[in-house]
């Protein structure tokens, strides 16, 4: 998604929105891990889930495409993180 110049940086997408506005993805930086949402353009840049040591895997827009996303392989059917 993204070159970053530190190779313990880097950007993996998730999935673009229904409508193609958005990009949702997952950023490792050193270890850590976040997950985060741009525009397609590449302006608005939010966090979703600051940098920590959980780590979200299988991102993608959820049911409710518009509002919600979800990790489908990350989150037990209750809705707590899975270990």
């Amino acid at each position: 998604m993204t070159d970053y110049s530190d190779p313990d940086v880097r950007a993996y997408v998730g999935g673009y929105s229904p409508d193609g506005n958005w990009i949702v993805f997952r950023l490792e930086d050193h270890g850590q891990h976040a997950l985060r949402l741009v525009r397609a353009n590449g302006t608005g840049l939010r966090t979703i889930l600051s940098l920590s040591d959980f780590r979200p895997r299988g991102i993608d827009w959820g049911p409710a495409a518009s509002k919600q996303l979800f990790d489908r392989a990350s989150f037990n059917a209750d809705g707590a993180p899975s270990a």
